[in-house]
């Protein structure tokens, strides 16, 4: 995190408006074999669209929107467009977290998988909710509608004929976003001494 406040302050102390096109492409194209990267090239995007490069943000995601609606009408069924669409659910998200998108385009997303819940659009649904489900279950603006999609997902998950795998992602991610709750511990009894 501290390497990316520098790197920040480095491109906010250049002061040049005409880099944000070039930073954004940058940051955009993040290898989809390093998606550990993509929460810092989210940081660095929120923090640089709050000094200096306003448009910075909105050209990002535009950037990963079109992504996502190529992808999605691409019907191929292979690992590398399965790494591209990951890619893109974990960006969408961290660009959630950091409120450089709208809660609305996620849920935009989100529907658009639902509308098809088989193959890769399972996991990218899951990809998405395990990235941000949880920071929007949480907000009070956004609980009741996450909610909703959570049970929907739910739902989709047991009356679909999924793999064993995308059964485990929809559970995996159904509770990162809705923790089971934890049953209340019971205070422990003292014990007299002659129980000791």
């Amino acid at each position: 995190k501290s390497a990316v406040d520098t790197v920040a302050l480095a491109l906010a102390e250049l002061g040049n408006r005409g880099l944000s096109r070039r930073i954004g492409k940058v940051l955009f194209n993040v290898s989809p074999q390093k998606t550990n990267l993509i929460p810092f090239h989210a940081r660095l995007a929120a923090a640089l669209s709050a000094c200096l490069y306003p448009d910075l943000g909105n050209g990002l995601m535009k950037m990963l929107e079109e992504e996502f609606y190529q992808l999605v009408s691409n019907k191929a069924i292979d690992e590398n467009m399965l790494s591209n669409r990951t890619r893109n659910a974990i960006f969408v998200g961290e660009m959630v977290k950091f409120k450089l998108c709208a809660p609305s385009t996620f849920f935009d997303f989100l529907n658009s998988c639902l509308v098809e819940f088989t193959h890769h659009n399972v996991d990218v649904a899951c990809h998405l909710l395990e990235t941000c489900g949880r920071w929007l279950y949480r907000s009070p603006e956004n609980a009741v509608r996450t909610g909703n999609m959570l049970d929907t997902i739910w739902r989709l998950k047991s009356v679909k004929n999924l793999e064993a795998r995308h059964e485990a992602m929809v559970e995996n991610a159904y509770f990162v976003c809705k923790p089971p709750e934890r049953a209340s511990a019971r205070p422990k009894k003292k014990r007299g001494i002659v129980q000791e």
